[in-house]
């Protein structure tokens, strides 16, 4: 039971430490904000456990610094220290008392815990904030980090590194363009280029270029990637090729560059993206997406290529909820990096700790700063830059990275409890986000890297991937780069490009999705789930009668996760399909997939397994009733399986309450479109026969195979819905 003197939201912690004799005193050294350290403990694996360890009461918005063993610093609200940071790793005794650890876990995605890390000190701020102090921090650390200022300059090509007007940019050559990453410069994302010992790396990275090397200088918190490229674009002449080199964030304004090269003149961004981007942000904080897409129309620019490093092309959701621990990776990782300490001097390193003090005490959501938030994956530039159906020209190659071995036990890893951590990640990207963006015409490839020396800030430091951004860029026309092709569309299939082949013989797993789980897209437009394009009336053009529907991949919102589970042991075979249609056809072509795979998987002896959600079951019932030679062969093993999730075999009452216009999909989706109300939806929705097939088996008079049944139900219905009885 929790200390009745305690004030709502307090906590008391049992601290495994020593206090230090004298708190530092109040720390006001940019006036940004008022900074009180109040208690400071030198913590001690020594005194974990015993009763006198001193005990404080805390309150929830007391910002806390952790300093790990390695030197690492964090700063976050207490709350989320107890709440997330010590999940799982605290002891309460019977007053209520946490017991904070001496360490921490050391986690690891594929082998879970390895060890522990100590932490060295825990120390306790008081800290009085002005309203939108985190974005005037924000702004001043932008301030301290752009030297020259915000603007386009012309980067010298000696080894000196310098930034001067950009003069004339002619149009009859490409130039080569660097977009640096948050909270950082030019020289902070690719001052490695210019060190005397990459001289031979540099030569041949400027030299197609003939002096026309040239970069943005850019706020990457305080202003969103739009009001970026509107600043740019306007600084460019009509008709300028491109060649970009882009780190972080910098590769979603290279994505938003390419959309002035969409296929068949389509406009940058159409009506459907203005519409999207008006109602979701009347304010315009996220920028003036309408006055963008008029000067890509009128500059006629093209990226011809471009080399995206490290980039949340699909976000990332540390950015999304954790924005203080976010930024405290990013404060340590540039602290690990020369080149980066070289681009943040002086107070410019105070102002940074400030502001995730500041944002730790805030609890600041990541709209405060349009240029944090608009790598939030659910963000709405995240949303129109992912469209399917949209591709671009030029040439994209991807450098992705995973950190992994000795230093996957660090700090980092540590103190981030974030999903994205379970996975494949470079501290700051999850690695899958790095694959997403636009289609290419032109074709798309990738380079991965991964290692102890890995992570986001090392790129440029790493020989391996900095020489493989050079001969991306610089390379002759007909000459080969060493990538990987890869299809930014077929990420939705759940594993990354680079899992996809490991040369491993694994056993076959097959992945049949849920009731509406499968995207369905006609030619390369893909329809559902397509918010937009279901935003403007989509269900209409998925009429039972319209041509050329294709079942594209599972959505990988409900299914991702686990083929990248599957994905460890198991070769996954995603197999989407037509949930419009009868299940019989589909089971044809289910059947034809598994022959496939079994002739390739008996000479290994390798069992061939299927998963099936919901309506997969379904299916997979389907294909056992009209293909038994099929499913006997895939039996002969004596491992196969068969694993049914949620499988309505005697039917399920959902699709009564779709037809009759009350199950919520079909109320949210008439809401959120703008061309057909709900009786209009209905209409579509009801010669659907893989939804007739899914009715429920009733006994009694209560038969929904039968028009009598239905009759009745319209009769009765006493809040008299637009609804047409379906014809079973």
């Amino acid at each position: 039971m929790a200390d009745a003197s305690q004030s709502k939201g307090e906590q008391k912690l049992r601290i495994p430490g020593i206090p230090t004799p004298e708190p530092k005193e109040s720390l006001e050294r940019l006036r940004a904000i008022k900074v009180k350290e109040t208690r400071s403990f030198m913590i001690s694996a020594s005194r974990e456990g015993f009763a006198e360890a001193p005990e404080i009461i805390t309150d929830p918005d007391e910002v806390v610094e952790i300093e790990l063993e390695d030197g690492s610093r964090f700063w976050t609200s207490r709350q989320r220290l107890c709440d997330e940071v010590l999940r799982g790793t605290v002891q309460r005794s019977a007053d209520g008392a946490m017991a904070v650890p001496s360490s921490l876990p050391l986690r690891s995605p594929s082998r879970g815990t390895v060890g522990s890390l100590l932490i060295k000190t825990l120390r306790f701020f008081k800290i009085d904030v002005p309203q939108m102090a985190a974005r005037k921090i924000s702004k001043l650390l932008e301030d301290r980090t752009l030297e020259h200022g915000a603007n386009l300059f012309q980067c010298s090509v000696s080894a000196d590194f310098g930034l001067s007007d950009p003069g004339t940019i002619p149009t009859d050559q490409p130039i080569l363009l660097f977009l640096h990453g948050t909270a950082s410069s030019t020289q902070g994302s690719f001052g490695e280029y210019w060190k005397n010992e990459r001289r031979t790396l540099r030569q041949a990275l400027f030299a197609p270029y003939q002096g026309h090397v040239y970069a943005l200088e850019h706020r990457t918190l305080t202003e969103s990637p739009i009001t970026n490229v509107i600043a740019l674009v306007k600084k460019l002449p009509i008709g300028a090729r491109l060649h970009l080199i882009a780190h972080s964030r910098g590769g979603l304004l290279g994505e938003i560059l390419s959309r002035a090269d969409m296929a068949d003149n389509r406009d940058p961004f159409d009506s459907h993206d203005l519409e999207f981007f008006k109602k979701n942000d009347r304010q315009g904080q996220r920028g003036n997406l309408g006055e963008l897409n008029r000067l890509l129309k009128e500059k006629r620019i093209r990226v011809e290529r471009f080399v995206r490093v490290g980039c949340p092309a699909r976000g990332t959701s540390l950015a999304s909820e954790r924005l203080d621990l976010y930024l405290s990776v990013i404060f340590n990782l540039i602290q690990k990096v020369p080149v980066l300490q070289a681009a943040i001097i002086g107070t410019a390193y105070d102002i940074f700790s400030e502001l995730i003090m500041a944002i730790a005490k805030e609890r600041s959501d990541p709209s405060v700063l349009p240029g944090l938030e608009a790598m939030v994956p659910t963000s709405l530039l995240i949303s129109v830059l992912n469209r399917p159906g949209r591709a671009v020209g030029g040439e994209l190659r991807v450098i992705a990275g995973d950190v992994e071995g000795a230093n996957l036990a660090t700090a980092l890893g540590t103190l981030l409890t974030d999903p994205l951590y379970l996975g494949d990640n470079d501290l700051v990207v999850d690695t899958a986000s790095m694959f997403g963006g636009a289609e290419r015409r032109d074709g798309a490839r990738y380079s991965f890297h991964q290692g102890s020396q890995v992570s986001h800030f090392r790129y440029f430091v790493n020989e391996d991937s900095a020489a493989r951004v050079v001969k991306a860029i610089a390379r002759k026309p007909d000459e080969q780069d060493g990538f990987v092709d890869f299809s930014v569309r077929s990420i939705d299939a759940g594993v990354a490009p680079y899992k996809r082949d490991e040369g491993r013989s694994q056993p076959v797993v097959f992945l049949l999705p849920g009731i509406m789980g499968s995207h369905l897209a006609i030619g390369d437009n893909r329809i559902w789930i397509d918010p937009l394009d279901l935003a403007f009336g989509g269900l209409s053009q998925l009429d039972i009668k319209a041509e050329r529907v294709w079942a594209e991949a599972p959505v990988s919102m409900a299914y991702g996760n686990l083929v990248k589970f599957l994905a460890h042991s198991h070769e996954v075979v995603p197999f989407p399909y037509d949930w419009r249609i009868s299940l019989l056809a589909e089971a044809n072509r289910l059947a034809d997939a598994i022959e496939s795979k079994l002739t390739e998987a008996e000479p290994r002896n390798h069992p061939v397994h299927i998963i099936a959600h919901s309506m997969g079951g379904l299916l997979a019932r389907a294909m056992i009733g009209t293909h038994p030679e099929t499913w006997a062969r895939l039996c002969k093993h004596p491992d196969a399986r068969l694993i049914m999730l949620g499988t309505p075999n005697g039917g399920s009452f959902i699709v009564p309450l779709v037809f009759t216009g009350r199950e919520s999909m079909v109320m949210q989706l008439a809401m959120v479109d703008f061309s057909n109300n709900q009786a209009e939806l209905l209409e579509i929705l009801r010669f659907y026969p893989g939804l007739m097939q899914m009715l429920p088996v009733t006994e009694g008079d209560f038969d929904f195979f039968s028009a009598e049944t239905w009759r009745r139900l319209r009769a009765v219905d006493d809040q008299n819905r637009e609804w047409i009885a379906p014809d079973p």
